[in-house]
């Protein structure tokens, strides 16, 4: 009798369980999770009740930097945010506002707070480096119900500078004569929290060397930080000088400029953003032209199906179907193949592809700069 009622108490809370279960379920399918923010929710995630905190002691361009802020927020979505110093905020705007922080860890306290009360990516000399900023957007850790926070960070002030000047850039994605690198640095502005930002800007690939004429045009809108012929050795061999510029900013009007500039064939950037593909290969994109492919070794996690060689000839990829050579000491191998340079990228996404390797050049460029040479000093200012 006693087993029997042990037995019914048991079933009895089962049961019980069961049921709440399910509406723990109707519960939660009805007060959805906040999704994840992404880079491309600004301005949209910002429109109301914006605060923007500077340090008590900001420099001359971390305030440039926050009135430029303030004034595309205006413009894109009515709304003018207030500008607050890190001594003048209370315990109630921080709860009350979704915020954005402007500045370095030393000249903005609020950081550091940041640092302590959100899973923020901390800024340091060893990462993301020197010289180097972060965009980073997440929720307000003080109402994670309904604010926002948005991190605009730079290890100096050009760094800052840059950072607040790539959040304008989204609309230039398309544009057809930026580089595979470039543009796959923009892509990640648009999909991810949380990007590191170098600290110049991108780079122009003139077919001729540069006259006064050129370089006069391009200090219209940026300064310039060196030219330089790009390595025309094997196997890079590119035909190109090239022209870094400082930063991002005044970007829109630059592109203005380069669109109508037939010399200029290209502008891209220096970026280690896919893990997939290595560093050498991407010197290989980074000095080749827009229309050229690349040979090279795609690592594969286990040897792809013939849908998944399907996708990868859909970008142009062509596979040396007879090349296939199984790893040694893990699973999966690798093809020999010829990717157009716009197409690595797409590949290096798909899941099955472990890597991408140069197929030329022993041990690619063993100086870590192109050869600078003295006599373009004599068209500079």
């Amino acid at each position: 009798m006693v087993n029997k009622k042990i037995l019914i108490i048991g079933v009895t809370i089962l049961i019980c369980l069961f049921v709440g279960f399910l509406l723990l379920g109707q519960i939660l399918t009805q007060f959805p999770s906040k999704k994840e923010l992404k880079l491309s929710d600004f301005p949209e995630a910002f429109k109301d009740s914006t605060l923007i905190v500077v340090g008590d002691n900001a420099s001359e361009i971390e305030m440039q930097a926050t009135n430029e802020i303030a004034k595309y927020l205006k413009n894109k979505t009515g709304n003018k945010p207030l500008i607050k110093k890190y001594s003048e905020i209370t315990e109630e705007d921080r709860r009350n506002y979704n915020l954005i922080v402007v500045g370095t860890p030393k000249t903005n306290s609020l950081l550091e707070e940041v640092y302590v009360v959100a899973d923020a990516m901390r800024v340091t000399e060893e990462f993301p480096g020197e010289g180097r900023g972060v965009l980073e957007i997440l929720r307000n850790p003080w109402d994670e119900e309904e604010k926002n926070l948005f991190l605009i960070e730079g290890a100096d002030d050009i760094t800052l500078r840059n950072s607040v000047c790539l959040l304008f850039l989204h609309r230039e994605l398309n544009n057809v004569k930026i580089g595979p690198l470039m543009r796959e640095f923009l892509e990640n502005l648009k999909i991810r929290n949380m990007i590191d930002v170098p600290r110049f800007g991108p780079t122009l690939f003139s077919r001729v060397q540069p006259d006064k004429n050129m370089i006069s045009k391009i200090k219209k809108f940026t300064e310039i930080t060196n030219i330089e012929k790009a390595p025309d050795w094997y196997p890079i061999n590119s035909p190109y000088w090239i022209i870094n510029i400082e930063s991002f900013c005044n970007f829109s009007r630059l592109l203005d400029y380069v669109n109508n500039e037939e010399r200029i064939e290209k502008i891209d950037m220096w970026y280690l953003g896919n893990k997939k593909v290595s560093p050498e290969l991407l010197k290989q994109i980074f000095y080749g032209s827009l229309n050229e492919t690349v040979k090279v070794y795609i690592h594969f996690y286990h040897k792809p199906n013939e849908t998944e060689i399907s996708k990868l000839k859909a970008l142009g990829v062509k596979i040396n179907e007879n090349s296939w050579i199984p790893h040694s000491f893990r699973p999966g191998g690798f093809y020999s193949a010829e990717i157009p340079v716009d197409a690595v990228f797409k590949v290096a996404k798909f899941n099955f592809v472990e890597m991408i390797n140069p197929a030329e050049g022993p041990t690619f460029l063993t100086r870590e700069k192109p050869l600078k040479l003295p006599e373009i000093q004599e068209v500079r200012e």
